[in-house]
C-alpha cells in the first residue's frame, strides 16, 4: 500500500513538473500591425491579467488592446489561454471549447491545424472585416531548434503558410519572423495574422516582450514598445473604398475603373504573399487594363497607388 501511495505521489508531482502555466501574470507583448484595418503603423498591446478556470482547465486573461495613434487606446478583448505541457490553446466562446495554437512537441514536416475548417475566431485575431470573422488557419513547421535566452534554453520552430489557409503564423517578407519560441511565441502576432494579407505597413512583428524573468526588444525597433504613428488613422471605409476590378473572376486582363481617384501603379499579389506583378498606369485613362495572362488559376490580391500616395487594395479570382 505504501509503494502504491508513493507511486500515485510520484507521478502527481512528475505531472505537475510537466505542466506550465501559458506566461506570468503581467506579461506583456507589443506588436506591429499592419494589413486591411490597418495602414501605417499600429501597435498591439497583450497583457497576462490574471488566471482563472474554463471548462475545468486553467487559463491566462490576456487583455488584447490597440493604440491607434498616440494617445488612442482601445482594448477590443479578453481572451483566454492554456498551456498543457507543449500544448498551447485559445478558448473560442462561438464553440465553447479550446482549440490548439503551438504544439511544442511537433517535429519538421507537422502540420498545426488550428482551424482545418472554416471557423468564427475572437476579436483579438484581428481578421480583416471583408471575412467576417471566420477562418482556415493551419501552418506546417518545417524545422525545430533550440536557442538560448536570458540564459535559459527555449524551444523553436521555423514554420511556413499554407497554400489553402487564410490565416498564419508567418510574416510577410522578413524571414526572421517566420519563427515561434517557446515563452514568446510568435513573432509574428500571438493570434497568427492573415496569409492572404500582403500589404502590411510593415508587416507585422513582436517590438518588445516583457515578463518578471524576461525582456526582449527587437534590435531593429528603435521607437518605444507602444509606440504608434500619428498618420494611421485611416478608416476602413477608406481603405476599401468603391474600387470596380472586372471581369472577376478574370481569364487575360483585368480592368480597373478610376473614377475620383486617380492610380498611378498597381502591385499584384498571390495568396502566399508574393510579388507576381507590378506596373505603372495611366493616370488619364479611365479604364486600365492590367495582362494576367501569365498568372496561375487562384485567388490574388492587387494593391493600388494613387496620384496622392494613398493604397487601396482589392482582390480577384484568376481562372
Amino acid at each position: 500500500m505504501k509503494t502504491y501511495l508513493l507511486l500515485i505521489c510520484s507521478c502527481l508531482i512528475l505531472s505537475q513538473s510537466n505542466a506550465q502555466n501559458f506566461a506570468p501574470i503581467g506579461a506583456k507583448w507589443h506588436y506591429s500591425i499592419g494589413g486591411l484595418d490597418f495602414y501605417g503603423v499600429k501597435c498591439a498591446v497583450l497583457t497576462v491579467k490574471e488566471d482563472t478556470l474554463i471548462n475545468n482547465i486553467t487559463a491566462s486573461v490576456i487583455e488584447v488592446k490597440l493604440i491607434d495613434n498616440p494617445g488612442i487606446e482601445k482594448v477590443i478583448s479578453h481572451e483566454y489561454i492554456a498551456r498543457q505541457n507543449d500544448s498551447v490553446m485559445y478558448y473560442n466562446p462561438n464553440y465553447n471549447q479550446f482549440f490548439l495554437l503551438y504544439n511544442f512537441s511537433a517535429r519538421a514536416g507537422d502540420t498545426i491545424h488550428v482551424h482545418k475548417n472554416l471557423s468564427k475566431v475572437t476579436p483579438a485575431f484581428l481578421v480583416p472585416r471583408f471575412a467576417k470573422d471566420s477562418i482556415i488557419f493551419s501552418y506546417r513547421v518545417i524545422s525545430t531548434d533550440s536557442v538560448i535566452i536570458n540564459g535559459t534554453w527555449k524551444k523553436k520552430q521555423t514554420i511556413a503558410s499554407l497554400s489553402n489557409s487564410y490565416y498564419t503564423m508567418t510574416t510577410y517578407g522578413t524571414d526572421s519572423f517566420n519563427v515561434v519560441i517557446d515563452g514568446f511565441y510568435s513573432f509574428t502576432y500571438l493570434f497568427g495574422r492573415a496569409a492572404l494579407i500582403t500589404m502590411e505597413t510593415p508587416g507585422n512583428m513582436l517590438r518588445c516582450y516583457n515578463d518578471s524573468t524576461l525582456s526582449f526588444k527587437y534590435a531593429k525597433w528603435e521607437k518605444d514598445c507602444d509606440y504608434a504613428n500619428p498618420n494611421s488613422g485611416i478608416s476602413q471605409a477608406t481603405i476599401t473604398q468603391s474600387i470596380q476590378v472586372f471581369p472577376n473572376p478574370v481569364n487575360q486582363t483585368l480592368n480597373i475603373k478610376q473614377e475620383s481617384e486617380k492610380y498611378k501603379q498597381i502591385a499584384i499579389y498571390n495568396i502566399s504573399g508574393q510579388l507576381m506583378l507590378k506596373q505603372n498606369l495611366n493616370t488619364l485613362e479611365t479604364i486600365l487594363n492590367v495582362d494576367v495572362n501569365t498568372l496561375t488559376p487562384g485567388i490574388y490580391y492587387c494593391e493600388l497607388q494613387t496620384v496622392n500616395s494613398g493604397l487601396v487594395r482589392s482582390k480577384f479570382i484568376k481562372q
